[in-house]
Formats: structure tokens, C-alpha cells, sequence
């Protein structure tokens, strides 16, 4: 049985450089959208995994919450430590689902006042467990101060929250290039399907694009679930909705073809459908998408693909779809 999610703090010490593009973090979660990112983690404890909640401590000045997500892949991955190039240190990639500037951020005295006595301040490195009752308590607090936020800024979305239902909108939304869209699944794949996954897209959308094809990705909401879905690559020109896969096996084509058939019926007018694989699979499981009228395209080289119909006979891409 799936163990409840963790909470851990973040910690960002206020210099720009090491944040990324904020502002533009700030701008597309206040729309409900969710900014991919990565995230150092002190010293790799406390075991993260896909779903974990993360909210990121401003330290020094303005001291507060600035932004809050998850975690979309389990474990953490080393890189070049941030402050020192000599160094390793681990990495966890994150989702974020709401971000605020420091006016709005939520303040660390606050925070400190709110926590009962099972967590102590300060905060003294990143990738630090939040235990229960804490973590509830700080969820409920942080939801309450982006309601707050959201009203007073007019954001539809902030944190993927919209005020009344009727405000989630399934729609297009620009295609985030070399990075891979379903947060919702990534508990199945490991941090390195997810990245070939992305370079997938990546090459693909690139394909499409010389046939002067317009593509984007898509944002779903689904009654009942506090945060959208997305889909990998929506083809605009030939509505025609994609699900990448890392590998042809049978495990991965049969998420693919479950999340489209999901994904589709929050999608009007209805979309064809589409697996996007590196290889071909077995002609079984290409027969088995037929059956539900999905679509198996497949790459033949390096940013070349085909429609297959089995192992030995493809059809052009998009022509014939």
C-alpha cells in the first residue's frame, strides 16, 4: 500500500543566481501551470520520493515561504554542488505548483509560531523531514495564505487552486521544450526514463515543427483532483494528443494508452491519439493500441519517426495518422 507523502523544507539563500528565472516561475504557477525545476537536497537523507511535498525557505532577508511543489522522481541524483564547482551534491527534481514574490511570501515568524513543538527552528539545511502533526499543519497554513494571495493578486490559479471550479480549464498551453510533462505518473518511471522521455518530445515536436505544425502541450483538470494533469505534446495542426514512453515494453505501452484514454475525455473536440516510442513494440501491443484506435509512432533514427503498423511496415508521420 503507497505510504503517505513526506514534507521536507528547501532552502534558498535569496541570491538570484542560484533560483533560476523567478520571475517567470512567479508568472506561469500564478496561472496554474507547474514550473519543472531541480532542487539540492543537504545531504540526501530522509529518502524523497515521487508525490513528497517540498516548500521552499527563503533564508536571510525576507525570511519565508516563496514557493511550494513536489517531488517527481524517486531519489536524489548528484551534481555539481551549486556554490562550489569542486563539489558533488545531491539534487532532487521538483515540480513547483505555486510561487510567490517576497511582498507575498509567507514569513518565516509565522511559520515558526504556527508549528507545534515536534519540529524545531531554524532550518538549518535543505532536504530537512517535516514530521506529523507539523506537516499538517503547515499544509493547511500555506493553503490559507495562497487563498489569501490569490484574492488579493487575482490569480485564477495560484498553487493550482482555483477559487471555483468552474475557473479549471483544460486547455493548450505552450510546450515546455526538453522537459517532460506527466508529473502525474512519475512514480513509474525512474529519473532517467524521465529525461529520455523529455529528449523524446523534444525531437519530435522539432519533427513536427518542420511541416509547420503547431504544437504545445496540454493542461487537464479532472473533477476531484487538486492539481492538473499534463499532457506530453498536443499536435494543434492535426489534433492528434501524444504520450511518450523511455521504452516500448509492454508495462510502459500500457500506461501510455491508459493515460490517453484519460486524458481524452477532458479534451473537446476529442483528440486522435498517439503513443510516441523510441523503438518499435511487439506487433501485439501495436494491435492492441489499434483496437482502441491509438496510434503507435515510432522513432527510425535520430530525430526521424514513422507510423508502425507492425515490425516490418511504417507508415510517414503525420501524413497517414
Amino acid at each position: 500500500m503507497p505510504s503517505e507523502p513526506k514534507s521536507f523544507f528547501l532552502l534558498w539563500n535569496g541570491d538570484k543566481d542560484t533560483i533560476g528565472d523567478r520571475e517567470k516561475m512567479i508568472a506561469v504557477t500564478s496561472q496554474g501551470d507547474v514550473e519543472p525545476g531541480d532542487w539540492s537536497f543537504g545531504q540526501g537523507y530522509n529518502d524523497p520520493r515521487s508525490g513528497d511535498i517540498v516548500y521552499l525557505l527563503r533564508t536571510g532577508q525576507s525570511r519565508g515561504i516563496v514557493a511550494s511543489g513536489w517531488i517527481t522522481s524517486d531519489g536524489c541524483w548528484w551534481g555539481r554542488h551549486w556554490a562550489d564547482s569542486e563539489k558533488d551534491a545531491p539534487y532532487v527534481d521538483v515540480a513547483w505548483d505555486a510561487a510567490v514574490d517576497d511582498d507575498h511570501r509567507l514569513p518565516t515568524e509565522i511559520v515558526q509560531d504556527a508549528l507545534l513543538p515536534e519540529f524545531k527552528f531554524p532550518v538549518q539545511s535543505s532536504g530537512r523531514k517535516i514530521p506529523e502533526p507539523s506537516a499538517s499543519v503547515l499544509a493547511a497554513l500555506w493553503a490559507k495564505h495562497l487563498d489569501d494571495t490569490a484574492r488579493e493578486t487575482g490569480s485564477r490559479y495560484l498553487g493550482g487552486r482555483a477559487r471555483r471550479p468552474e475557473d479549471r480549464v483544460s486547455e493548450q498551453i505552450p510546450l515546455h521544450r526538453n522537459t517532460c510533462r506527466s508529473y502525474d505518473v512519475n512514480s513509474f518511471a525512474s529519473f532517467e526514463a524521465v529525461r529520455v522521455e523529455a529528449a523524446l518530445v523534444d525531437r519530435f515536436a522539432t519533427w513536427l515543427s518542420k511541416d509547420s505544425h503547431k504544437v504545445a502541450g496540454y493542461r487537464l483538470w479532472c473533477r476531484g483532483i487538486e492539481r492538473p494533469l499534463f499532457a506530453d505534446l498536443f499536435d494543434a495542426t492535426d489534433n492528434v494528443l501524444y504520450e511518450a514512453k523511455a521504452s516500448a515494453s509492454r508495462e510502459a505501452v500500457r500506461m501510455a494508452l491508459g493515460q490517453l484514454l484519460d486524458y481524452s475525455r477532458h479534451i473537446s473536440p476529442s483528440p486522435r491519439l498517439a503513443v510516441l516510442l523510441p523503438e518499435s513494440p511487439a506487433d501485439d501491443l501495436v494491435n492492441l493500441l489499434s483496437d482502441y484506435g491509438v496510434a503507435c509512432v515510432v522513432e527510425i533514427s535520430d530525430g526521424r519517426f514513422v507510423k508502425t503498423v507492425n515490425a516490418t511496415q511504417n507508415l510517414p508521420v503525420p501524413e497517414g495518422l
